[in-house]
């Protein structure tokens, strides 16, 4: 091989490599929640008695998977604008939330839920929230999502949450996601970028 060929090999091989790693790139997807819509949607959800294993309305571009995180996501940023302590407890994995709660000596549960919930909004100073789908390499889906939380003095969070599927034993009733994050790793998270 000549010279030539050599310096249009390599081009046609950087061309290849750099197509083949934009495409590989986990993409993220970034919509804001409606504090007030999510509301009002989520306690629909909670009033309504029919369980469907649809997971609800989505977007065109919006996987089933990803309708599960979003529920998840609003279900605790609900929890905590209302503030609503059954709500945000609910979010998490069972076993999650109570090694959270038993980590503390309080005997009263309630009050460390209430801590948890005051720390996370830095006192209910939420202003917006922003739902980011994380996907990974070749598109496909994961059990993770991030949420980008600006408060009221204009300081902003972004935390990364890990999902996983609550266990159910009614074969008919939806699925439905829960975060396995521990809520005291989110505080860590947001008090390490405040």
């Amino acid at each position: 091989m000549n010279k030539k060929h050599i310096i249009i090999l390599s081009t046609f091989i950087m061309a290849i490599g750099i197509l083949a790693f934009y495409f590989v790139q986990p993409k993220e997807n970034v919509e804001t929640i409606n504090l007030n819509k999510t509301k009002e949607e989520v306690l629909k959800q909670i009033i309504s008695t029919s369980h469907t294993s649809d997971a609800g309305v989505k977007s065109k571009n919006e996987t089933n998977q990803q309708s599960l995180k979003k529920e998840v996501a609003e279900k605790l940023i609900l929890g905590l604008y209302i503030p609503n302590v059954d709500l945000f407890l609910s979010s998490f994995a069972p076993k999650i939330i109570s090694k959270d709660l038993f980590s503390k000596k309080e005997i009263d549960k309630t009050v460390v839920a209430n801590e948890m919930m005051d720390k996370i909004t830095r006192n209910g100073k939420i202003a917006r929230v922003k739902f980011i789908n994380l996907k990974g390499y070749f598109n496909r889906d994961t059990d993770k999502f991030a949420l980008i939380i600006r408060y009221k003095d204009n300081k902003q969070v972004k935390i990364t949450l890990q999902t996983t599927e609550l266990e159910i034993s009614n074969k008919n009733a939806r699925k439905t996601f829960v975060i396995k994050t521990s809520a005291w790793e989110i505080i860590r998270k947001i008090e390490g970028q405040i």
